[in-house]
């Protein structure tokens, strides 16, 4: 197995604030521990953690930690996504933009977001969802994902 430590820049994104969204007590230290394996990495925390920011580093980073709530759209599953820091649906990381960027370089994906396990509700032997159709997924071998579902 490949040691992803040494050469991984990490992006982390520690409790986004979305509008209405209950906090998140324990994703400081989720996220503390989770870059500690890291060395070199980023964290976008709170009102830093923007739908917008979140793109534009998305390229420079092939570790990818999210602790934050997500949201799954059953009957659209490629509009599911996870809530950054926001208002409403403008403030979605959808698997669309992620599918969008052409993410080739995402070597691990950590998901610990609420709703990120739900799949839609047609054609359940081909799910479209976050934790199944990540574009690491499809990469590579050398492709891992994780994900902690609520």
């Amino acid at each position: 197995m490949t040691d992803l430590t040494d050469r991984s820049a990490t992006l982390a994104i520690d409790e986004p604030k979305h509008e209405g969204a209950n906090p998140l007590p324990s994703s400081k230290r989720e996220v503390q521990s989770a870059i500690a394996s890291f060395p070199n990495h980023n964290v976008l925390s709170h009102e830093q953690a923007t739908r917008e920011a979140i793109l534009a580093a998305l390229p420079d980073h092939n570790v990818l930690h999210c602790s934050c709530h997500g949201k799954a759209n059953l009957l659209e599953p490629i509009n599911s996504g996870l809530a950054m820091t926001g208002q409403g649906e403008a403030a979605i990381l959808t698997l669309r933009d992620l599918l969008d960027l052409k993410l080739n370089g995402i070597r691990l994906v950590i998901l610990s977001a609420c709703e990120t396990g739900l799949a839609g509700t047609k054609l359940a032997d081909e799910v479209i969802s976050l934790p199944n159709r990540h574009p690491s997924a499809t990469v590579n071998q050398e492709k891992y994902f994780a994900q902690i579902a609520f």
